[in-house]
This record gives C-alpha cells, sequence and structure tokens, in this order.
C-alpha cells in the first residue's frame, strides 16, 4: 500500500521542485502557496482511495477464506424457534417477511489452498446452522407467494452427515442408531416424518449431501419434506455448533427426553380449556367435556391404528364414530371426528389445526356442545406413533315444516274418526262372527295407529328429534296402514 502512495505522491514532489528553484526565493514562496494545496489535495485524495481498496479488497479475501463472518437475516417464520425468534405477523407470508434475526456466519467452506494443502477451511458438523440456496428453495418459495427479492434461500440445522444413518422414530432423531440429543428443539418429542423420510424408515446420507431440518420440528419445512437432501455446494454460510453459546439460554433442558418414550404429551383437559379460549373469542359457547365421548374416542383410536384406518367412513375395520358412541352409551344429533397423528402438546395441536381453515371451522361449529378427547399411543407397521383423536356432539333443533307436523296430527284424528264404525261391527251378529279375527284386526292396528300418530305428533310438535325407536315407529306406521286398507277393502266387499 505505500509503494502505491509513493506513485501518486513523488511526481507532484518532484514537480514542484524542479518550478521552484533556489535562485527565486520570492518566487519560491509565492508558487509553495499556489501549488502546496493542490499536492495536498491529490495526495489525501491517493492515499484515501488506495486505503479504503486495500481495505475492502482485504476484507472480501478474509470473508471469502472465512475468517471474518458477515449477518444473515432470518425470516420470522419460527421455522428455527426457539434459537431464532417467530415473526410478530398476522399471516406466514407477512412472518416471512419479517427480519427477526440477523446471526454472523461465516463463508462456507472458506479457506485458503497453498502448497497442495486448504487452510481454515470448514468441515460440517452436526448442529452447524447453514444457509443455502437452490432451485428447490427457490420453488417453496415462490409457493409461498414470496418473491425472489423477498427471501433467497433457507437457513436450517444440520442433522446428518454423509455416511450417517438417519431415522425417525418416536418423535425422536436417530443417527445410526443412537437418539440424538437435541435440546434447540421447540419441544421434545415432537419430530415426525414426512413424505421424503417417514417414521422409521432409515436412510442413508450419500456422499456430498446433508440432512437439514428446523428446530421448530413441527412448522418447518425441511429435508423430511419437500425439500430434500441439501447438496454441499449449495450452502454459502455456516454458523458452527461450538460458536452457538449465546442461545444456550434459549434451549430447553434435553436431559429427559429418553424418559418420554411411549408416553403421550397432550393434556386433553389443558387442550379443551384452550380451544374453549378460542371458541369464546370466536363468540361460540365452550364445549363440555363428555366422559362418554372421550371413551367413544379412545375406542376409535384403537381401532385407527389396529386397523392403520383414519377415515371417518372406517372402511377398513368398520368401527364407526356412531358404533362406538352406542357402545358407550352415548347419543345425539349431530356429531364429529377429528383424527391427528403426531405427538402434540395442546398449544401445538391447537397450532396445527390452524393451519387448515377446514379443521377450524370444525372446531368452532357453534352446532357442537360436548367433546371427547383421546390419545393413544401404539404402532402403525411396527412403528411407535402416537394418534389423538377429539370427538364432538350436539343438538340442533329439527325445526320440522308446519305441514309435515299438521299431517301426523289429521292422520291420528281420521282413525280417531272411523275407529267406531269398525267398532260398531260387533253388533253385526253372524256377520261379525264370520269375520271376527279380520274385524278385530283392523280394529287393533287402527289404534295401535292412532298411538303411533300421536306419538309423532306431539314430538315434531314440541321441535324434537324423533328417537331411533320413533323413526322406526314411523316406518311401522306405513306397513300397519297398508295392511289396514287390504282388510279395508275385503270386509267392506264381504258386506
Amino acid at each position: 500500500m505505500r509503494h502505491l502512495r509513493d506513485f501518486f505522491f513523488l511526481p507532484y514532489v518532484e514537480l514542484y521542485r524542479r518550478m521552484v528553484s533556489p535562485a527565486h526565493p520570492i518566487k519560491r514562496f509565492f508558487l509553495g502557496l499556489l501549488i502546496f494545496p493542490v499536492i495536498l489535495i491529490i495526495w489525501v485524495n491517493a492515499y484515501f482511495i488506495t486505503s479504503m481498496f486495500a481495505y475492502l479488497y482485504g476484507m472480501q479475501v478474509a470473508d471469502q477464506v472465512g475468517l471474518v463472518s458477515s449477518p444473515v437475516h432470518i425470516a420470522g417464520t419460527g421455522s428455527m424457534y426457539p434459537t431464532f425468534p417467530k415473526g410478530s405477523g398476522d399471516s406466514l407470508i407477512d412472518q416471512a417477511r419479517e427480519d427477526v434475526a440477523a446471526p454472523l456466519m461465516r463463508t462456507y467452506p472458506g479457506g485458503i489452498y497453498v502448497l497442495n494443502r486448504w487452510f481454515h477451511r470448514y468441515d460440517l458438523q452436526r448442529g452447524d446452522i447453514v444457509s443455502f440456496a437452490n432451485q428447490k428453495t427457490s420453488e417453496l418459495i415462490s409457493k409461498e407467494g414470496l418473491s425472489s427479492t423477498e427471501a433467497d434461500g433457507f437457513v436450517k440445522r444440520v442433522i446428518a452427515l454423509p455416511d450417517d444413518v438417519v431415522q425417525i422414530r418416536n418423535g425422536f432423531v436417530m443417527i445410526n442408531g443412537e437418539q440424538l440429543d437435541e435440546p434447540y428443539t421447540a419441544s421434545a418429542k415432537s419430530t415426525f416424518g414426512g413424505q421424503f423420510l417417514p417414521d422409521c424408515t432409515a436412510l442413508t446420507i450419500p456422499e456430498h449431501k446433508v440432512f437439514v431440518m428446523g428446530d421448530n420440528r413441527k412448522a418447518s419445512n425441511d429435508s423430511r419434506q419437500g425439500l430434500g437432501l441439501v447438496d454441499e455446494a449449495d450452502i454459502s454460510r455456516v454458523l458452527p455448533f461450538h460458536l452457538q453459546t449465546q442461545y444456550h439460554a434459549l434451549w430447553r433442558d434435553s436431559s429427559k427426553d429418553v424418559e418420554l418414550t411411549n408416553t403421550s404429551l397432550l393434556n386433553s383437559q389443558e387442550y379443551i380449556d384452550k380451544l374453549n379460549e378460542i371458541r369464546k373469542a370466536h363468540g361460540v359457547k365452550p364445549l363440555k367435556n363428555q366422559p362418554k365421548l372421550e371413551q367413544a374416542a379412545k375406542l376409535r383410536a384403537q381401532a385407527m391404528l389396529k386397523y392403520n384406518d383414519l377415515s371417518f367412513e372406517a372402511t377398513r375395520s368398520g368401527y364407526t364414530m356412531e358404533k362406538a358412541m352406542k357402545e358407550v352409551g352415548y347419543s345425539n344429533i349431530i356429531w364429529g371426528e377429528a383424527p391427528t397423528l403426531g405427538y402434540y402438546s395442546a398449544d401445538e395441536l391447537l397450532e396445527n389445526y390452524a393451519q387448515f381453515p377446514a379443521w377450524e371451522k370444525f372446531l368452532l361449529d357453534k352446532r357442537y356442545q360436548d367433546t371427547g378427547v383421546a390419545t393413544v399411543v401404539g404402532e402403525l407397521n411396527g412403528c411407535p406413533v402416537q394418534i389423538v383423536v377429539q370427538h364432538v356432539a350436539g343438538y340442533v333443533p329439527p325445526n320440522y315444516k308446519q305441514a309435515d307436523i299438521e299431517s301426523w296430527k289429521a292422520a291420528h284424528d281420521k282413525l280417531a274418526e272411523i275407529l267406531p264404525s269398525w267398532e260398531k261391527a260387533r253388533t253385526f251378529g253372524a256377520q261379525y262372527e264370520e269375520k271376527k279375527s279380520d274385524y278385530e284386526s283392523i280394529i287393533s292396528l287402527i289404534k295401535e295407529r292412532m298411538d303411533i300418530t300421536q306419538t309423532v305428533y306431539t314430538r315434531m310438535a314440541a321441535n324434537q328429534w324423533l328417537t331411533d325407536a320413533e323413526k322406526k315407529l314411523v316406518e311401522k306406521d306405513k306397513e300397519l296402514g297398508a295392511r289396514q286398507n287390504e282388510l279395508a277393502k275385503m270386509l267392506n266387499g264381504s258386506r
């Protein structure tokens, strides 16, 4: 850098020396006053330019080598919570547009190659946080409704390295057969598989690839899903695990994670209480915890795991929600069911439902008054899993049409009107004795139909749903009416 300054400075010194001769001291003095400021300004500018050039070039080289770190902006989607904060936006897009952190991360892999050797080059380790971009990240970002100027890559944590065998089992990550200690995750037993790596499926990481996940496992699109494995060449920045001590205070105590194997994380009453808070905020009456519905939900959960069938129609088991309710002695007018696979706490389950408008609408339905929630830990295809089943049920007035109500009253009145004429047949003497059984049958049919029509009319007039037994009576009345008409035609023809 000194040689560069001399290059700019010395020619002006020589010019000054030649123009100002010692034989003319006055001329030397005034020319000095004129030329020196110009030379000084030129020299200062040259010094500043060369210094900045040297500094910027030096910083660029240092950054490329990995001697210095640069900030990487973290979006507020919450996928790396609790290490980095969640955004405060109302929607995922708003959160994705927020910058919630800017950790200093060094260039990856960095280093300088001298004499056939790499110096200061970094090798990835499990637990490192990396920034990367590729075609899949661009597609996922675009799918979320963001532009390339708003987001240009992902930030995730390295979980598995080349030659590692990774498996997700029972809510935890297994590396080479050992459960990985992960204090940085948002909650214990919160990792579940996806379409790329389903639960209980072993995957060997190939050369030059890494398996990455977000710390908030239930809110991260990563290597388990559409992202897949990440090529090391796509990684641009890295925050080594051993330099993450500033985040330790945000992490949880993972020392007892192993004790959570085969246990449920969901407190049903806590979940119902929190759901009722949400219903209240939406102006909907709270749900009542109904023990019989909880029993029915447990029976359904067991059947779902046994037959690997979460469908409401129970196409494999044939054991529907309606059958489960009947088995425990519960009945209502309308009912619904929400099954979910995964190790969820109360807050996490509600957050999961909130991502799906159909489920949120279902759980906020004002027609439901009762609920029951059951969790069952079991296996699907030999893989440990937890299933949460919520049952809801409620009563809604039928609001019958007035014409339908009046039709039943009219039917009863008509039967009451014709009954005396058929009872009078008992005074017909020989004619009655000859067809006595038929006359008594039609009288009995009319009386039975009068009881049915009165029962149905009373229930409908009170705007109450017909019971299952009463629905059967309606069908029976049709049969009795047909039989009554047959007997009436026969007896009238014999008179």
